[in-house]
């Protein structure tokens, strides 16, 4: 059953941290620490002492221009680097599990993955669309005002076919984006 809260009780709601089961239902939200999600796109590393979060997170995004320059002409190449690049997302967010940029960067790395599944017509296409948005949600966790994130997190469930799920986070991104338009024009009127 999707519960949605009204959009006072909505904004309370997202500012602790999420618990999963299954579906991202407000009412499922507790005050636990996000767990951290594992994927088939890189096994866990141990940060090298030299690689901070912010270096592999440049690296990895070096990586993802390099694979959409080249997306169009050599598909396969371009799957390759965002792989690689998931790698170092995936290094980025083990060394720092609380830094937003890196647990959505991560989220994005398999949102690639699952596009790339569906563009081959694998049946594993919608469980990695699952996987993509719950690492996502783990990213929403850390950043409950990131409308982006909460899209994100939308059309990944849209895309594995749950349109419960799908409902409540579009929901809660048109809630943030409406919040984030009335505070960019409070601030405007204030200057």
């Amino acid at each position: 059953m999707l519960r949605v809260f009204p959009k006072d009780q909505l904004h309370q709601r997202w500012q602790i941290t999420l618990s999963f089961t299954g579906y991202p239902l407000l009412a499922e939200c507790t005050q636990e620490k996000p767990r951290t999600i594992r994927s088939r796109i890189a096994p866990p590393l141990k940060p090298m002492p030299s690689d901070s979060p912010s270096t592999l997170l440049q690296s990895g995004n070096a990586l993802v221009g390099q694979a959409q320059a080249i997306a169009t002409q050599n598909f396969a190449a371009a799957r390759a680097l965002w792989r690689q690049a998931g790698v170092l997302f995936q290094r980025a967010h083990d060394a720092d599990p609380g830094l937003h940029a890196a647990a959505f960067r991560l989220g994005q790395a398999w949102i690639a993955e699952a596009h790339a599944l569906q563009k081959e017509g694998s049946e594993d296409a919608t469980a990695m669309w699952r996987q993509a948005a719950l690492q996502c949600e783990v990213a929403f966790a850390l950043d409950p005002h990131h409308a982006v994130t909460a899209m994100h997190i939308a059309s990944c469930y849209a895309w594995a076919q749950d349109a419960d799920a799908k409902l409540a986070w579009a929901q809660i991104a048109q809630h943030l984006q409406e919040e984030h338009a009335a505070n960019m024009a409070a601030d405007e009127a204030a200057r």
